[in-house]
């Protein structure tokens, strides 16, 4: 077999080029954490720090910061003003606060009544936009300071629209870590949702405002010592009195 020189010195220098193309997306997303800036409607503001096998959320309007780590199976929520840390484990883990606003809202936000209706780009981020079929819940409800009789009525919110990151490799268990602090679904990193509220207004409760990649050896994902532990993520909306912080929920 004949070998041309002016042939193999072209493969030589092209070859390691074109395989570079193809791990270099790898290695970025392994080097590198995205970042998104969030705004939620009864949660606040919060930045999300997604790396491969961590994920960190700092509520910028009540001051807790949740870590979920897939090297030990953990989550720990912690205010760094009252010093208190609260640990649980990850595939149990259920946050109060979020459970709370579905049942006050009359949800059930079964994952499967979603269906998907399309791809849309959010905050430079290819989303998938997923709808739900799900109707108002019916209850039984009496009018306050009334002698009427208690008659069946529809609670909930309708039109919910949820958008979930599509095309990137993040770890299915910190998808749902962050979709169950919204009382979202499972079924994929929320990027926005929206939804009808009772009052007939529409309503963003969960909206990506920024997207951002960092240096993944930027941020800090370590976890404070010296705190007093407590026994549910709903002691850290506390303040000193003892009185709540969810003004969102009155």
């Amino acid at each position: 077999m004949k070998c041309f020189p002016q042939l193999c010195v072209l493969v030589v220098t092209v070859l390691p080029l074109i395989l570079s193309c193809f791990s270099y997306p790898a290695l970025a997303a392994k080097d590198q954490c995205l970042v998104l800036e969030q705004n939620s409607k009864s949660f606040g503001r919060y930045q999300i720090l997604i790396a491969p096998t961590v994920v960190k959320l700092i509520n910028k309007s009540k001051n807790i910061i949740q870590i979920a780590r897939l090297m030990d199976g953990k989550v720990f929520a912690f205010k760094p003003d009252l010093k208190l840390i609260y640990e649980a484990d990850l595939n149990n883990w259920k946050p109060q606060l979020a459970q709370r606003m579905v049942f006050i809202a009359g949800e059930t936000m079964e994952a499967k009544s979603y269906k998907f209706t399309g791809i849309e780009t959010i905050a430079g981020l290819r989303t998938k936009r997923l709808e739900s079929t799900e109707e108002k819940s019916e209850t039984t409800m009496m009018l306050k300071g009334t002698h009427t009789e208690a008659r069946p009525s529809r609670v909930g919110i309708s039109d919910k629209k949820l958008w979930v990151l599509d095309g990137q490799s993040i770890p299915k268990q910190l998808e749902n870590f962050v979709a169950k602090m919204y009382g979202l679904p499972a079924l994929g990193l929320p990027i926005r949702f929206s939804a009808v509220m009772e009052n007939s207004r529409k309503a963003l409760m969960c909206d990506t405002l920024e997207a951002k990649r960092v240096p993944l050896k930027s941020v800090d994902f370590s976890i404070p010592v010296g705190y007093k532990r407590v026994k549910s993520d709903g002691d850290l909306y506390m303040d000193n009195t003892g009185s709540q912080l969810l003004d969102f929920m009155r």
